[in-house]
């Protein structure tokens, strides 16, 4: 008798076995998502996990993992693994038809394009405890762009170069650098009339903006780090003050190049714009975000022989400046052209 009842409960132990094993093998969801799709450094966003049992029978334990590029930090979380990855696992017990939803603070630390990769689900069955392993693909990323810095020194000689100095060549009226008011001519666009003046005096009256130079800016970004002590730092310090100041100049509407110092394939050095707008700054920030160390760099002299700043104001960020480069701005400026060079330095 005891063999007969052991025989049926060895039976019934494998039919719940397979069962258990085609039910959950498919039933058990998981999705891992950013709540950006990108930010800068310095800031924090949010992760999600979202595991759910599609099943009726219930999930003892479900053991998820997955790695992420290093440079991200998960707040107030366990079961975190750092090595050449971040590699992460949690331990869920699922009843039937259930989902379960976790949230964490993500740091970013630093600049880089974050993917969520080796996604799996590990369930144990009972009562044999056997395991059975998943690979699911998740594809959600995030770009982290580089942290912003001050850049309102560099601003400022900037303006100090370009001013707003009236030219005869290549001229357009600024609408933003109001001059005075006078009365309305029939040559006088009505978009310029000034309604209130107009109202005061009894007669049409006109704003006129003074005129200003169309000048085109070129950014010089070296990433050169070949010295036998390594200066990381002042290369991010660089690649940071780049991106503001791109980021900047675009927003106000200035015609902006940015010349990166690295070899990316055929090119050398890379070149992004001229133009004007959010889809040429996205595509240099997405850019930014690459690992320069793996790249061939080129140097400041390089990358002036490839792209000289002819008919542009010249802004070359380096923490390689020497008078050989001052002597190399000159040679492919302009006699009558402004310059501008930034020496990164420790701070």
């Amino acid at each position: 008798m005891i063999i007969v009842v052991l025989a049926i409960l060895l039976i019934v132990c494998i039919l719940w076995e397979r069962l258990t094993r085609r039910s959950l093998h498919t039933a058990v969801s998981l999705e891992l998502s950013f709540s950006n799709a990108e930010t800068t450094a310095g800031e924090t966003i949010r992760f999600k996990e979202v595991v759910e049992n599609r099943s009726r029978l219930p999930v003892p334990a479900a053991e998820i993992g997955f790695r992420v590029e290093r440079g991200l930090l998960f707040e107030d979380a366990e079961n975190i693994t750092e090595s050449d990855y971040l590699y992460k696992r949690d331990i869920f017990s699922l009843l039937g038809r259930e989902r379960i939803t976790r949230k964490y603070r993500l740091q970013c630390l630093k600049r880089g394009h974050y993917t969520i990769s080796q996604a799996s689900i590990r369930i144990r069955t009972l009562p044999s405890h056997n395991q059975y392993i998943r690979q699911v693909d998740v594809s959600d990323s995030l770009y982290v762009y580089p942290r912003r810095v001050d850049v309102r020194d560099i601003l400022l000689r900037l303006e100090m170069i370009l001013g707003l100095r009236e030219s005869a060549r290549r001229v357009y009226e600024d609408p933003f650098a109001f001059a005075s008011i006078r009365e309305y001519t029939i040559r006088d666009p009505m978009k310029t009339i000034n309604w209130k003046a107009t109202a005061r005096s009894g007669q049409l009256m006109v704003n006129t903006y003074s005129s200003v130079t169309s000048e085109q800016l070129v950014i010089y970004l070296d990433v050169e780090d070949s010295h036998i002590v390594k200066e990381q730092d002042l290369v991010e310090q660089g690649i940071s003050c780049a991106a503001t100041l791109t980021s900047s100049l675009l927003g106000r509407g200035l015609e902006t190049r940015l010349v990166v110092g690295v070899r990316d394939g055929f090119r050398a050095p890379v070149v992004f714009g001229s133009g004007r707008g959010s889809a040429l700054r996205a595509s240099i920030e997405q850019f930014l975000t690459r690992d320069f160390l793996t790249m061939e760099t080129v140097s400041i002299e390089e990358m002036l022989e490839a792209e000289p700043p002819r008919g542009c104001i010249p802004v070359i960020l380096s923490k390689n400046a020497t008078q050989e480069t001052v002597r190399s701005i000159s040679k492919y400026c302009g006699s009558d052209q402004g310059a501008l060079l930034v020496a990164l330095t420790p701070r």
